[in-house]
């Protein structure tokens, strides 16, 4: 969060303290205080992370220029523009491709090698560390297995073969629980 201007911060935390009677699901995030300004710079300034996801960036700059006056009117009430539905319509055609690659990156699940020499591989795969009487205890118990999983974003390096998942940017790793069999009580 070090990125964000320091009164959004603060603000997010004074309006869950004065709104307690009626809280909203965004209370807890920081980008759902950033006006589009803020958002639009935060894009441009960290460009090469979205950059997978948007379409080219002389073509960007135009659509926040367009995004950014339709905005406005909104913003001050006045009178939309004939063609403004349209073209919002048309920059959300042109960012469907990026954003539906963006998600499914998070359910691009793969599987590390059993030999990788990795902390999450040791810890989940090949039960070292403190997770080996868990692991067991889950299994010989209630019947579930673990499977160790990672995906990686579009921006992130391809990982070469061989190279640890931890630690990696834009490589997460997901050990998770998997009900095999349960048991009846």
């Amino acid at each position: 969060m070090t990125h964000l201007p320091a009164d959004k911060l603060t603000r997010s935390e004074s309006d869950r303290r004065r709104h307690t009677y009626m809280p909203t699901p965004d209370a807890t995030s920081q980008l759902a205080y950033l006006d589009v300004g803020d958002l639009f710079e935060l894009l441009a300034r960290n460009w090469e992370l979205f950059k997978p996801s948007l379409i080219d960036r002389p073509q960007w700059d135009g659509r926040v220029s367009e995004l950014n006056t339709i905005r406005r009117r909104i913003a001050h009430c006045r009178r939309p523009h004939a063609d403004d539905l349209n073209r919002l319509e048309q920059t959300l055609r042109d960012l469907e491709r990026g954003a539906f690659r963006a998600f499914a990156s998070f359910n691009a699940q793969r599987t590390p090698s059993w030999d990788l020499l990795d902390p999450m591989v040791d810890s989940w795969i090949r039960n070292g560390n403190h997770n080996a009487d868990f692991v067991k205890h889950a299994r010989d118990q209630y019947g579930v297995s673990f499977m160790c999983r990672y995906s990686r974003r579009p921006w992130a390096e391809s990982r070469l073969s061989g190279t640890p998942v931890s630690g990696t940017v834009g490589t997460f790793g997901t050990p998770r629980g998997c009900l095999i069999s349960p048991r009846s009580s």
